[in-house]
């Protein structure tokens, strides 16, 4: 793994070779943004349950009990948060 000129970017680089993904999933990060800015993410109001072994699942025909993140404005996002940790 190459080094590069900041913390962040280095953070970045270690999630893309750990997830193998072109993106890191950064779900704490996006929580955050999504609070401060709504308009990062197409949001539905579903009823979710929790299963017996920790899977989140949509529970179909029971009154909506969270707002779920459907698709993500991936560019946004990645403006938004890496102009605050890293402006």
């Amino acid at each position: 793994m190459s080094t590069h000129l900041t913390p962040v970017t280095d953070a970045l680089t270690l999630l893309y070779h750990l997830w193998g993904l072109p993106a890191p999933t950064l779900h704490d990060p996006m929580a955050i943004a999504l609070y401060l800015d709504p308009s990062l993410c197409e949001t539905k109001r579903l009823a979710v349950e929790v299963d017996a072994k920790g899977f989140t699942r949509v529970a179909e025909g029971k009154p909506a009990n969270a707002t779920v993140a459907l698709n993500v404005d991936r560019e946004k996002f990645f403006q938004f948060y890496l102009s605050r940790v890293a402006p």
